[in-house]
């Protein structure tokens, strides 16, 4: 054995040149680069991940793992009859939760942001709403390990913790209006409330959550919307099953209701729904149920409450940042805009509300305080820019293969920007880049701290394809309007 360790040793010593070569950009390691040591040996780890060698034996150790073992990953728990779960999803109901503070401690893992407290931030939010004479209504959607617990060896009665109830009691307690859904999703089939290889709940639930807030906001009902409703039968292989690498494996059959005439887009409705991927689940083709398909499916949560309200309503759907991406872009309209509507429905996983600051932070999930327009401001008309700037600061991102989402984009700080072409006149640009597109490494997820670099932006709502991703964001810099990198150039 002592043998064998030191002749790989001696191996590794060989390519271990070969490979910081490969994996270092520009063919240089640099330790010494803005962020450090430890900067530096994530982003080298990243990258040495990512090499066609690691690649291409991930697939099998994954599969070796599971079929001795009955072991998932970091981000996947495999339960009984093959029931996949998210381990967040299982932190966030079984771990410290949403009223525990970290305390301080040398030990303390170490962060240069400020952490805001999920029901601090979402009381201010709909005070903030309020003084615009608009109702919030909070639609926590019950994570899997709350409703589907047969797969972990548990009783599925009384499937909501403690914690959870908590929770919503300490939001109806400052006077927020929150729609229950566990009642109502219990008394389905333990099988039609999940998708058995995904985080998301299946159609059946959705349409049955959609109907149930429509007749807990009957005022709402305005609208005299003709309704058609298709069904169609869709095979979906699921999120959970994808972070295991079963890019193989068979699909969950599932029946689509899609209710045609619906209208989810329009700006002028005075109904507004915000969301995350639950919202998204049965409507973008990325998901998963579009197959080769790039046109929304048109079968979503939105469009079942547009169906159930008779009206059109505007959707704001960030998949994987229901909790601050889409507040900030909703507070970024117009204040005439934000005056004109009345009711704002804010659908969210508990995880993100459970969860405490440390295990939150892993996941990706922030809550910052936004600020909302002044009546005489207007947005910046984003029409398209041409600069050249330095990277100061950037979002780190998962490994493509084991997050819950096929497309990603990061956000980027730009400092000492020098305009070629467009109206800018800020000291920094906060934008926007693809991480990653259908679960692969995208050019520009390797832009380099310090480097300076030249830059073709446009506005991030207009880009393409990036209204159906999942925007990691570690700045949340909501005091600037964000750009969106359409192509840059690495300077000498």
């Amino acid at each position: 054995m002592e043998s064998m360790y030191t002749h790989f040793n001696f191996l590794l010593f060989l390519v271990w040149p070969w490979i910081v070569e490969r994996v270092s950009p520009g063919g240089t390691a640099s330790p010494n680069q803005e962020g450090g040591l430890v900067d530096w040996l994530k982003h080298l780890e990243g990258r040495v991940k990512n090499l066609s060698f690691f690649v291409n034996e991930r697939p099998a150790d994954q599969a070796f793992m599971e079929r001795v073992f009955r072991e998932g990953n970091e981000k996947v728990y495999i339960g009984q009859d093959d029931s996949l779960y998210y381990r967040p999803d299982l932190e966030a109901i079984y771990e410290k939760g949403a009223f525990y503070r970290e305390p301080s401690s040398v030990a303390r893992e170490k962060v240069a942001d400020t952490w805001h407290a999920p029901l601090d931030v979402i009381d201010g939010f709909s005070k903030q709403l309020a003084e615009r004479g608009i109702e919030l209504v909070i639609v926590p959607v019950p994570t899997k390990p709350m409703l589907c617990q047969g797969g972990l060896g548990m009783e599925t009665a009384g499937g909501a913790s403690g914690l959870y109830s908590d929770v919503l009691a300490a939001l109806s307690s400052k006077g927020i209006e929150v729609v229950d859904l566990m009642p109502v999703l219990e008394a389905l089939p333990e099988s039609s409330r999940f998708l058995k290889h995904d985080t998301h709940w299946t159609p059946t639930a959705m349409k049955l959550a959609a109907e149930v807030l429509s007749e807990k906001n009957a005022r709402a009902k305005i609208g005299n919307l003709t309704i058609n409703w298709i069904a169609e039968q869709k095979s979906y292989s699921g999120d959970l099953a994808g972070m295991l690498d079963r890019n193989d494996a068979a699909g969950q059959e599932v029946e689509l209701r899609i209710p045609r005439g619906a209208i989810i887009n329009d700006t002028d409705s005075s109904v507004v729904v915000l969301g995350d991927s639950f919202v998204n689940i049965c409507d973008e083709p990325g998901l998963g149920f579009g197959g080769e398909e790039r046109a929304k499916i048109g079968a979503g949560f939105a469009a079942h409450l547009s169906a159930n309200f008779s009206q059109s309503i505007q959707t704001i759907a960030i998949n994987g940042d229901g909790a601050t991406a889409v507040r900030r872009e909703f507070a970024s309209l117009p204040d005439k805009v934000v005056r004109s509507k009345r009711v704002v429905v804010w659908v969210l996983s508990p995880r993100d509300l459970l969860l405490a600051e440390f295990p939150a932070r892993r996941a990706g999930i922030r809550w910052v305080p936004v600020e909302f327009r002044e009546a005489d401001s207007a947005p910046v008309q984003m029409t398209g820019l041409a600069v050249t700037a330095t990277v100061t600061e950037l979002s780190q991102f998962d490994d493509p293969r084991e997050t819950a989402y096929k497309d990603a984009v990061y956000s980027l700080l730009l400092s000492d920007p020098e305009v070629e072409s467009g109206d800018y006149k800020k000291d920094e640009i906060f934008a926007f880049a693809w991480a990653f597109r259908d679960r692969v490494l995208q050019e520009s997820s390797g832009l380099e701290q310090g480097k300076r670099y030249r830059f073709v932006l446009e506005s991030l709502q207009g880009a393409e394809g990036v209204s159906n991703a999942t925007q990691v964001d570690d700045l949340f810099r909501t005091d600037i309007d964000p750009w969106f990198i359409k192509s840059f150039e690495a300077l000498p």
